[in-house]
């Protein structure tokens, strides 16, 4: 009783996949949003680079904290941490996104045609 089990981890495991399943998309459309049709590749570069920077510094800084301040404490400060993503989303200026015009189905279209026939809207 208390233990760590194998469906334990499955589950949250599932979680995380079905979670980063339609964050990762969402983020990377975002980028394109944020940068307009200029620079994507770029920013989604960028983006990427620091997102998987701030996964091994964070779990190294993680590691030092739990030692420092306890399990507790460390869960507490991370969960704090996102106080500073929630204020700079906040801080965006929506009107100045770079948005494509709404397309009913355009999603499905987008995954049945061939790659050579994707483009990006202006």
């Amino acid at each position: 009783m208390g233990g760590v089990r194998l469906w334990h981890i499955a589950t949250v495991a599932t979680a995380l996949s079905t979670a980063n399943a339609v964050e990762i998309p969402t983020r990377m459309s975002f980028v394109s949003e944020l940068v307009g049709p200029r620079m994507p590749v770029k920013a989604s570069s960028l983006s990427a680079a620091y997102f998987n920077t701030a996964r091994m510094l964070g779990a190294a800084l993680g590691g030092l904290l739990i030692r420092a301040v306890g399990t507790s404490a460390a869960m507490l400060l991370n969960a704090v941490s996102y106080l500073a993503t929630l204020a700079g989303l906040s801080l965006i200026r929506t009107a100045e996104l770079h948005r494509c015009p709404r397309r009913p189905g355009a999603g499905l279209r987008h995954i049945a045609a061939p790659p050579a026939s994707s483009c990006r809207c202006s």
